[in-house]
């Protein structure tokens, strides 16, 4: 019986240093910046905002069949519109609805378990950045909010107010890979975003200009965990994340 013991004992020790030895060789040959999309990634619209709507539903259908009003969103739609020019279409021609867009734009709240695995990731001393189609106001709104989760991310991308170029044109991923070309040009760079367009956006530009550039489609906090345990990011069984070496930056 102690045989059996002592063998059980040898058998699980081995396991586990093996494990630990296969996970640090297969990160170090992995430099690995992870980005992440902001909206529907890292915050969704408050639920509550729905009833807010149902409130207001009689001026949303006079604003939806007043032609010259939907004209000119369509226009401003058809030339790829900043969010400022949507903005002030709305104050000008219709003030309720400009309020209701603020609401939803500001009522936003943190997804559970996306803060948790960001910071792991930061624990661990891995390098996080920022890819939005928000308006560089209201990522700067987002951060005195959620402080402790966006002031984690480096850098971040946003798109100034009357910018046009926003995900998926490549040239915003250009801009992107350009603002962090001396730091990550030698790394895995993994990018999560809800859309499967801007991924794919991602990929090809990254793949252009012959960067490691893995773009994944986020659908939760769960699945994200998951994909990086693919990756060998996260150690598949304990969901504890593989230290990075010491001289890379958090």
């Amino acid at each position: 019986m102690s045989t059996n013991k002592t063998t059980l004992k040898i058998l699980l020790l081995t396991s586990l240093i093996g494990t630990a030895l296969s996970s640090s060789n297969l990160y170090k040959s992995k430099n690995v910046t992870i980005t992440w999309d902001i909206d529907d990634v890292v915050l969704q619209r408050d639920k509550s905002i729905n009833t807010h709507l149902w409130n207001n539903r009689g001026a949303i259908a006079y604003h939806m069949f007043n032609v010259p009003f939907v004209w000119k969103t369509l226009q401003l739609k058809y030339n790829g519109a900043s969010s400022q020019e949507y903005k002030e279409l709305c104050e000008k021609k219709a003030p309720q609805l400009a309020a209701m867009i603020h609401d939803i734009k500001y009522e936003k709240k943190i997804i559970s378990g996306t803060p948790k695995l960001i910071k792991d990731l930061k624990k661990h001393g891995h390098t996080q950045r920022a890819a939005t189609n928000m308006s560089s106001n209201d990522f700067k709104f987002y951060k005195k909010i959620y402080s402790k989760t966006f002031s984690i991310f480096k850098t971040h991308k946003a798109v100034p107010d009357g910018t046009r170029i926003k995900k998926p044109d490549p040239r915003y991923f250009e801009q992107y890979f350009d603002s962090v070309a001396d730091q990550d040009k030698d790394k895995l760079t993994v990018f999560f975003d809800d859309k499967e367009k801007n991924v794919q956006a991602f990929e090809a530009v990254g793949k252009k200009r012959g960067l490691q550039a893995k773009g994944i489609v986020f659908k939760n906090p769960q699945q994200a965990r998951k994909e990086l345990e693919k990756l060998g990011i996260i150690t598949q069984n304990t969901h504890s994340l593989v230290a990075v070496p010491s001289s890379q930056p958090a």
